[in-house]
């Protein structure tokens, strides 16, 4: 289709329009053809927040949701802020089946009794191994998520280790808003 450009934009130069429109194709497109985890082809949407913890998240009416993204290029910065769709009901299209409904599905679910009672602000003693469990969920949903900035060999790492890869951290704290 024809894309009427906004008021906004009529008033920008063509190439600020050109530039802003790269910049949110580059925010907002993230699905791939082949599995980010193990090269399959048949990719599946993954929940980037699975439906378990919907019920714990803002409403869709209460959350403000808008990517803001800088280009960093030799001689300027370029940026942009877009608004997204919930990032509740965000899912990219990037594993293949396998990967989502069996080690990723995995983690997930040794991950659901963990950290119910810490979204719901009960008081909680983790074992090193509900910390791993939680480093690794997170990590792989920042993999997920910004995949196209992630290594390969982290994100084949992660798959064979279902585990932390070296050199990723993840800080665990309690925020009261």
């Amino acid at each position: 289709g024809v894309r009427v450009p906004s008021e906004r934009e009529d008033t920008m130069k063509k190439s600020e329009v050109r530039a802003r429109l790269n910049l949110r194709k580059d925010a907002v497109v993230r699905d791939t053809i082949r599995c980010i985890f193990c090269g399959q082809t048949e990719t599946t949407r993954e929940h980037i927040y699975p439906k378990w913890c919907h019920k714990f998240l803002l409403r869709r009416k209460a959350a403000r949701n808008f990517f803001l993204i800088h280009k960093r290029y030799y001689n300027r910065i370029e940026s942009a802020k877009f608004n997204v769709k919930p990032l509740r009901d965000w899912q990219i299209k990037c594993v293949c089946a396998d990967c989502n409904g069996k080690w990723m599905s995995q983690l997930e679910n040794r991950l659901k009794p963990i950290m119910r009672p810490l979204i719901q602000g009960k008081r909680t003693t983790l074992s090193d191994s509900d910390k791993e469990a939680i480093a690794t969920w997170a990590i792989l949903k920042v993999m997920v998520a910004q995949h196209r900035i992630c290594s390969a060999k982290q994100r084949r790492e992660m798959k064979k280790n279902q585990r932390p890869p070296e050199r990723w951290a993840v800080w665990i704290g309690t925020y009261d808003r």
